[in-house]
């Protein structure tokens, strides 16, 4: 009986533990989707300055 207990105890931290760095793992991996996406949008508004501004006429 007392052995059963230690290793479901065991298990339980292990999964627990298993848990916590998949979640921090997924944080980090947000984190870096979110930088990228946050240097797509100023890489964007960079590059859509000043469109409309000259007029290319033909003679």
């Amino acid at each position: 009986m007392v052995e059963s207990i230690a290793a479901a105890s065991i298990v339980y931290s292990q999964a627990q533990t298993q848990q916590a760095v998949s979640i921090s793992l997924m944080k980090d991996a947000m984190d870096t989707q979110s930088e990228a996406a946050a240097q797509l949008l100023r890489s964007l508004d960079a590059a859509l300055t000043g469109l409309g501004q000259n007029i290319d006429m033909m003679a």
